[in-house]
């Protein structure tokens, strides 16, 4: 394992388990794998071309690709169309593309990164009308932070999101959106590969993330590399931590007259794949950790039936430690848990019957 230290950064060490659409077979060190199995509750008749899965304590949320005309389903628990809304356009309170999106189920609306550098939101309240409102814009003049895809908003209004910039790929904002500090400097060239410019590493190193229900805890994986982040408010600090296992492999740099492009080898490895979702207790991941080409076949047999269908999602608590390992009965593209802990969501497809949802009972963490 390799281990960095970075300023307001704790390095913790990670337990190792084999998973995504591998044996899971790997030694978890007395960590408990649990098995699952899953309930229809929302069939492909009644979804459009979802991305994400979200739930709150009465919904059930999907977040549909720009090729449908509105972006937002609302299901109940039960998986009963409530509505559909958020249209796709240019419009003020319209979307043309949502680059990413997390919840904010304590004040029932959806955040979306419709620009890189702002944060919008959409009331998930059933009364509400679905406008968006700009709640985080960041002005780039002074600090020359270039923003990426990823941005993110806790329960204190202070932002953490990923950064094209030379100065790391992560970093803090104060409520005010002034630049606070970065959480998350670059990967050392010799782990990462020599001739990559720092500010090309976030293609690779892009945070998927989930902020809890609360608002209080922060989660994400970093791009390809086996890498995770974890940000917990206490009082007005905010502490992170990263656990950093090994960095993006089979990424070969090709360096040219005035412009770089990349090239994948034979050992291109899938360490996380999916969403990540937020308990106010823990964290969901689901784990990879296989070859990509190997893991790409193992999908598609899945999608086809030819091999029985599962994931491996790694249970956390916010202090970056495995707790669990679930075992579903479907492969997960995408998973949401209710704030309770008490039910997992996954959306899945196959080739038969399209993308559906299924439900998960979970057992309790006594």
């Amino acid at each position: 394992m390799k281990n960095f230290l970075l300023t307001s950064i704790i390095v913790a060490s990670l337990l190792s388990i084999a998973s995504c659409s591998g044996s899971g077979s790997a030694d978890t060190q007395g960590i408990d794998t649990v098995s699952l199995t899953g309930a229809l509750i929302i069939p492909y008749d009644h979804i459009k071309n979802p991305g994400n899965i979200y739930a709150s304590d009465d919904r059930i949320f999907l977040v549909n690709f720009p090729d449908v005309d509105t972006l937002i389903d609302e299901f109940t628990l039960d998986g009963k169309p409530v509505r559909s809304f958020l249209r796709k356009g240019q419009g003020p309170d319209e979307a043309a593309f949502i680059y990413s999106s997390h919840i904010d189920a304590g004040k029932k609306r959806l955040m979306m990164v419709t620009t890189p550098g702002e944060l919008r939101s959409v009331s998930l309240a059933a009364d509400a009308q679905p406008l968006t409102e700009k709640v985080f814009a960041y002005n780039q003049d002074k600090d020359k932070l270039n923003f990426s895809l990823n941005t993110f908003m806790m329960a204190d209004n202070r932002v953490l999101s990923a950064i094209n910039s030379d100065k790391g790929i992560f970093a803090l904002f104060n409520p005010d959106a002034t630049f606070d500090r970065i959480l998350a400097g670059h990967l050392p060239e010799s782990d990462f590969g020599e001739g990559l410019p720092e500010y090309a590493k976030i293609n690779f190193l892009q945070p998927i993330g989930a902020v809890s229900p609360d608002g209080k805890h922060f989660v994400c994986y970093f791009g390809r590399a086996d890498m995770t982040g974890f940000a917990n408010i206490d009082g007005d600090s905010l502490d992170f931590r990263i656990n950093y296992v090994a960095p993006p492999k089979g990424i070969n740099v090709i360096v040219g007259d005035g412009y770089i492009s990349f090239d994948y080898g034979d050992d291109y490895t899938y360490y996380f794949r999916g969403n990540v979702t937020a308990s106010d207790s823990h964290a969901y991941m689901s784990y990879c950790g296989m070859l990509a080409r190997e893991a790409e076949k193992r999908s598609k047999e899945m999608a086809s039936g030819e091999t029985e269908p599962f994931s491996l999602i790694r249970v956390y608590d916010f202090e970056g430690n495995i707790v669990r390992v679930l075992r579903t009965d479907v492969y997960a593209k995408a998973i949401a848990v209710s704030p309770d802990d008490k039910t997992l969501y996954a959306l899945t497809e196959n080739d038969d019957n399209g993308y559906y949802i299924v439900r998960y009972t979970l057992p309790s963490y006594n």
